[in-house]
């Protein structure tokens, strides 16, 4: 695809499409009464958090999908800035020195190894699809991800946006969202 057609429907790779949107719905663990006002109520509700597995296999699957896709060949070329490219590798590079001096060096690691996963399924999506693939891909996930949030709203009673205190809450937490 060039800069200068516009993206076809069609030509999307769909497979790829529903299995990333699949894959980040369980690495970011949803959860389905977060717009439920009391938390005892989601918590029984819900019954006990989603397993640490789901994510775990989530981003088992991702790192799979991601070494296939770099081993595989490029897709498109790319043209590697170097100002960007030592941004990336210091910022890797520092949040991995932080094993040194951290207190909870288990914890770090398990905060380490998503991000690590996440920058090899990024460079992973560069050489797998094309810039306009990439906005749509971006576009098509938020708008299924913000669709499911509505539906639960909905579906619990808590959408009320002529309330003048209401929140869109979906079913994930804020800072997951951001």
């Amino acid at each position: 695809m060039s800069s200068d057609t516009p993206v076809n429907l069609k030509n999307l790779p769909w497979g790829s499409f529903l299995f990333l949107t699949v894959t980040f719905w369980f690495c970011s663990r949803p959860n389905f009464f977060y717009s439920v006002e009391d938390p005892p109520v989601a918590a029984a509700l819900q019954g006990a958090r989603p397993d640490d597995w789901t994510k775990a296999l989530a981003l088992a699957v991702f790192t799979v999908w991601s070494g296939y896709t770099l081993l595989r060949g490029r897709r498109f070329s790319l043209s590697v800035k170097l100002a960007p490219l030592a941004f990336l590798l210091g910022y890797i590079g520092w949040c991995a020195a932080s094993i040194l001096w951290s207190d909870h060096v288990g914890m770090t690691v398990l905060k380490l190894v998503p991000l690590l996963i996440s920058c090899l399924g990024a460079v992973a999506m560069c050489y797998r699809f094309a810039l306009e693939e990439l906005a749509a891909l971006s576009f098509l996930s938020c708008s299924a991800m913000a669709a499911v949030g509505l539906v639960a709203e909905i579906a619990l009673g808590s959408f009320q946006p002529w309330d003048a205190d209401y929140r869109f809450k979906g079913v994930w937490h804020p800072n997951l969202q951001a």
